[in-house]
């Protein structure tokens, strides 16, 4: 799967007009923040999508995903052209970090903000700095949020080797969201490890039967490029992991349904 850097990337090589490559690297978002500059959720939608940016995944050979996410890289890129983009996207972090701690200023936005000052953290190792980020995570009543917060404090405790802090986590982020893949396999592995087999089976097993009847939905034809497709479209409510990578887009529904009734 392409990584957010990539697919930018990518599409600015598919765009030759001009306007639409400026267009591209201005983002839609600007023209929101415009339109509404007192709007936290423009402004940390903007931020966010440079954090994307700063993925390394694709540069890195470990198959361990922790490994892959973390910085700075454990083994950096042999290939000079790779190592240079590698230190290009990790250089605006710095700045990145500033203007989460600016917006993290403003109440509505502020367990959100908390939460992925977190994760960037975690992703530098800064393991006591991440739980004090994720402790004020805590009082939302934003069961989503929640359950992120309890998912990276799992991986605070599993890479500091404290196991049984880790599987309590996972299993309270599991609490959360129910059944959720990316949870259950965290917590299958520390399962496993300590020995507890039969509880890792039947976590694994709730957590892929779950995984397997959200992606068995019925097909639908859409529209791509002037052609019609038959694409399949899997619920990703189903898994929370995946939800925070993308933003926003895990609130498109309860959008959607505002947007109705605001119009009847």
């Amino acid at each position: 799967m392409l990584q957010p850097a990539e697919r930018n990337e990518m599409s600015l090589r598919r765009v030759l007009s001009p306007a639409d490559r400026a267009e591209l690297m201005k983002g839609h978002v600007a023209h929101a923040m415009s339109a509404f500059p007192g709007e936290g959720r423009f402004r940390l939608a903007e931020v966010l999508s440079r954090a994307a940016l700063t993925s390394v995944i694709p540069f890195s050979a470990s198959r361990n995903w922790m490994d892959a996410n973390e910085l700075p890289l454990k083994k950096p890129p042999t290939d000079r052209e790779q190592a240079k983009r590698v230190a290009e996207r990790l250089a605006t972090l710095p700045k990145i970090e500033r203007d989460l701690e600016e917006l993290a200023r403003d109440e509505q936005i502020r367990a959100e903000v908390e939460l992925n000052l977190g994760y960037l953290s975690v992703r530098q190792q800064r393991w006591d700095e991440a739980l004090a980020r994720l402790d004020r995570v805590a009082p939302t009543q934003d069961a989503f949020l929640t359950c992120i917060s309890h998912y990276l404090r799992g991986w605070v405790r599993q890479r500091t080797g404290r196991r049984d802090d880790a599987i309590a986590e996972y299993r309270l982020a599991l609490e959360a969201s129910p059944h959720a893949r990316s949870i259950s396999t965290l917590l299958a592995d520390q399962l496993a490890q300590a020995g507890r087999q039969a509880e890792a089976y039947d976590v694994l097993d709730a957590g892929l039967k779950a995984s397997l009847a959200a992606a068995d939905v019925p097909s639908r034809v859409v529209a791509r490029s002037g052609r019609a497709g038959i694409v399949r479209a899997p619920d990703p409510s189903r898994d929370p992991w995946a939800q925070f990578q993308h933003g926003d887009a895990r609130m498109i529904s309860a959008y959607l349904t505002r947007l109705r009734e605001a119009l009847r």
